[in-house]
C-alpha cells in the first residue's frame, strides 16, 4: 500500500554558528526529498555573522525561512520557536554545527511516513579528527539511557506534529537533557521510538578543554533533573558500588595524572590534553562527577 510522504519542517537551531552553519546549509541544499519540505533556521540571539551566512543561502534554498528566537537564550526555547513557526506535518531537528549526510532527509521522510517519533544515526569521526576525543554516543536509540528508556539525540530526531501537540513542547526549564525528556515523555505517552540508520548526521564535538568540560558538566546537571522528574516512573539511581568506584578512581588518579604524568607530558613537548588518553578520560569524568554533585545540590535530590 502506498504511503504518501509527509510535509517536513526541518528546524535548524543556531547560536553564533557563523563558522559552521555554511557547511550544514550546503549539506541540506544537496538533499533530495520527493515530498514537500521547508527549512527553518532559528537564530537564537547570535552576535556573530550567522545571519549573514544564512542570507547567502536563501536564493539557492527558496524553502528556507529565518526565524528569530530572541526573547531568551536556550536550545529548547529555540526548538519551540521553530516548532511554532513550522507549517509541516512533521518536524525534523538538527543543529548548525553538524553536517547532514547524503540521503539524510529522504531517510527521515520515509521513516516518518510510518512512525511518529524517529531517531537518526550519529557519525562521530568525520568532523572530529582534531578535537578532544570522547566516549561515543552509543546505541541510545535501542538501549536504556541512564538505566531507564532509550532516547533520541536532539541533533537528529523527528516528531510528528500530532505527537508533539499531545505531549507538549520541549521543556525550556531544562538547560540540558531536553531531547531526553522529550523522548521519554513520548514513550510514556505510548509512542515507540523508531530508529532510521540511513538518516546519518555527522556530529561535531566541542573544541577545547574548557568548552568540552562545561558541556559534560551540564549534561550531568541535566541528568539529575531528569532523575528528579522520572524516578517516580522507574528511573533508577546508579548503583552505590558504581558510584563509589567512580569517585574513588577519580581521587586516586588525581595525584598521579596531574602531579606527575601531566608535567612529564608537558616536558615532552605535548601541550594538548587529547594526546594523553588517561588524562582525557579523567578530565571528562571529573566534569560528570562535579556536575552530578552540583545538580544534586541544585535540585535537592541525590543522584551521583
Amino acid at each position: 500500500m502506498f504511503t504518501p510522504l509527509p510535509y517536513l519542517s526541518v528546524i535548524l537551531t543556531a547560536y553564533n554558528a557563523a563558522d559552521t552553519i555554511g557547511e550544514q546549509l550546503a549539506a541540506l541544499q544537496a538533499q533530495h526529498y520527493d515530498g514537500p519540505w521547508e527549512l527553518l533556521v532559528v537564530n537564537n540571539r547570535s552576535t556573530d555573522g550567522t545571519i549573514v551566512v544564512v542570507q547567502q543561502y536563501q536564493a539557492a534554498l527558496p524553502q528556507l525561512r529565518l526565524v528569530q528566537a530572541d526573547q531568551r537564550q536556550g536550545l529548547n526555547y529555540a526548538r519551540n520557536s521553530g516548532a511554532a513557526a513550522a507549517r509541516g506535518t512533521h518536524m525534523v531537528c538538527c543543529d548548525a554545527d553538524d553536517v547532514a549526510a547524503p540521503g539524510w532527509l529522504a531517510a527521515m521522510g520515509a521513516a516518518l511516513a510510518e512512525h511518529h517519533v524517529v531517531s537518526g544515526a550519529i557519525e562521530e569521526r568525520r568532523l572530529n579528527r582534531d578535537n578532544l576525543p570522547r566516549p561515543p554516543q552509543g546505541n541510545t536509540h535501542s538501549e536504556p539511557f541512564l538505566g531507564f528508556l532509550p532516547t533520541a539525540i536532539g541533533c537528529n530526531m523527528a516528531i510528528s506534529q500530532e505527537a508533539f501537540a499531545r505531549v507538549g513542547k520541549f521543556d525550556e526549564t531544562l538547560g540540558s537533557g531536553g531531547d531526553v525528556d522529550m523522548s521519554w515523555r513520548l514513550q510514556l505517552a505510548g509512542y515507540r521510538l523508531h530508529h532510521a540508520p540511513e538518516a546519518v548526521m555527522h556530529y561535531r564535538y566541542r573544541r577545547g578543554w574548557r568548552s568540552t568540560w562545561r558541556q559534560f558538566r551540564n549534561y550531568a546537571v541535566g541528568q539529575v533533573a531528569l532523575y528528579q522528574r522520572y524516578k517516580a516512573h522507574g528511573m533508577p539511581r546508579p548503583p552505590l558500588a558504581e558510584v563509589a568506584g567512580r569517585y574513588g578512581r577519580m581521587l586516586r588518579q588525581f595525584p598521579r595524572l596531574w602531579l606527575w604524568e601531566a608535567p612529564r607530558t608537558r616536558l615532552r613537548g605535548v601541550h594538548r590534553l587529547r594526546d594523553d588518553p588517561q588524562l582525557t578520560s579523567w578530565w571528562l569524568w571529573s566534569a560528570v562527577c562535579w556536575g552530578r554533585i552540583a545538580g544534586s545540590l541544585k535540585y535537592r535530590t541525590l543522584y551521583l
